[in-house]
C-alpha cells in the first residue's frame, strides 16, 4: 500500500486493490498501522 501511495495511487484505488469495501475502513487499517493518514505518503503533484 505505501509503495503504491508513493507512486501516486489514489487512496480509493490502494484500498480497494488491497479488497476493503470502503476508503474509511482502509485508512483506520493504515492509521493504526503506521500512525499517520494514507494521504500524507502520497506522492506530489
Amino acid at each position: 500500500a505505501r509503495a503504491r501511495l508513493a507512486e501516486g495511487a489514489s487512496v480509493t484505488a490502494v484500498a480497494h486493490a488491497m479488497g476493503y469495501a470502503s476508503d474509511s475502513a482502509f485508512i483506520a487499517m493504515y492509521r493504526r498501522t503506521y500512525g499517520e493518514s494514507p494521504g500524507r505518503k502520497k506522492a506530489p503533484v
